[in-house]
């Protein structure tokens, strides 16, 4: 752009003036309190004050949320809550009235929706919260709540031993020397479908001493983490470990996760206690096995590592013979030799 030379005079007296002369606009502090609200979750603006939404829950569930009021004075601040609905609870973390005294750390509102209703219909509503400074100036902030309802429908049918409900499974007091103890209680779980869309069913963090049996197929503990997924309907047994690594009190948790509808079915601490003892002590025994194999077995004078029991296992185990009284038969025979050698030499030397 080619300007003329008194077009860029004009250009600087224009700026120049406009620059000399004094400010047509100020920064005014606004009276009243200085706050603001954050929460643990999204907070949406509008322009009353703002919005706070408790999601979904089920038809007679509640919903919760926890505001958080920010003081970004210097003076304390009283804060009242006015105007709540019967289905709206807001109350302080720190106080049982009304009011609250905010100072430079702040304070929590609890807000706790009910949805009183059997219906799925979402609950919209609003509340005053009014701050005041200790000079008198006042302020208000209008926060609207909302809360919606869905129910959920189950996808499955459970049979936790006999109940359809988790309940802790106590395998009572369990004793590894009695002879008749060849199967200890056990604890079934079986899971069936009720909808078209399948029951998927994880198992998690199997402890050292349980058994899992899914078909006749077995899993044996420690396992951390997931070990086991398949959806339904099948059944579950769960029992004890009868070894001597399991002796003392257990008391364990087996994690049951699904995709239920429900909330309560959707992930599932299962407890597992046993009193596991023995009277008889256990010893180190060596067991030959066909072929020149030796093992090192845990045995005790009970049923625990006879013949019996390796033969349900499809091999044979054949006990060592004693080695005392053959050494002792071997000992006495070379000194008879011996001494019979000596006097053949005896005689012949006369």
């Amino acid at each position: 752009m080619d300007l003329s030379a008194e077009s860029w005079s004009g250009l600087k007296r224009h700026f120049l003036g406009a620059l000399t002369q004094p400010s047509t606009c100020r920064v005014v502090p606004v009276p009243g309190p200085r706050f603001l609200l954050t929460s643990d979750g999204p907070l949406q603006g509008v322009p009353q004050g703002c919005l706070v939404d408790l999601g979904e829950v089920e038809p007679l569930g509640k919903g919760r949320r926890t505001v958080r009021v920010v003081n970004l004075g210097s003076e304390t601040l009283t804060a009242r809550i006015r105007n709540t609905v019967p289905w709206l609870e807001a109350r302080w973390s720190h106080g049982r009235s009304d009011s609250m005294h905010v100072g430079e750390d702040g304070a929590e509102l609890e807000l706790i929706g009910l949805h009183d209703s059997l219906e799925e219909k979402p609950l919209a509503s609003s509340f005053q919260l009014l701050l005041e400074t200790l000079t008198g100036e006042r302020t208000s902030s209008e926060i609207l709540v909302r809360l919606a309802s869905r129910r959920s429908y189950a996808h499955g049918r459970y049979d936790f031993d006999g109940t359809a409900d988790p309940h802790p499974c106590d395998f009572g007091a369990l004793d590894l020397s009695a002879e008749d103890l060849e199967r200890p209680r056990s604890c079934r779980i079986s899971f069936q479908d009720v909808t078209k869309e399948p029951l998927r069913v994880c198992f998690s963090n199997l402890p050292g001493w349980l058994v899992f049996e899914v078909d006749g197929f077995q899993r044996k503990g420690p396992v951390d983490g997931r070990f086991f997924e398949r959806t339904a309907p099948f059944e579950v047994e769960i029992r004890p470990v009868l070894s001597p690594e399991s002796i003392g009190h257990r008391l364990d948790y087996l994690l049951l996760q699904t995709n239920d509808g429900r909330p309560s079915f959707k992930e599932m601490l299962l407890e597992f206690s046993a009193e596991i003892t023995s009277t008889q002590s256990f010893s180190k025994t060596a067991r030959f096995f066909p072929g020149g194999r030796t093992s090192m077995k845990e045995a005790t004078k009970g049923d625990f590592g006879s013949s019996s029991t390796a033969k349900t296992r499809g091999r044979m185990v054949h006990q060592a013979p004693p080695l005392r009284p053959a050494i002792a038969v071997c000992a006495i025979f070379a000194i008879l030799t011996l001494l019979a050698l000596l006097a053949f030499a005896f005689q012949g030397s006369f």
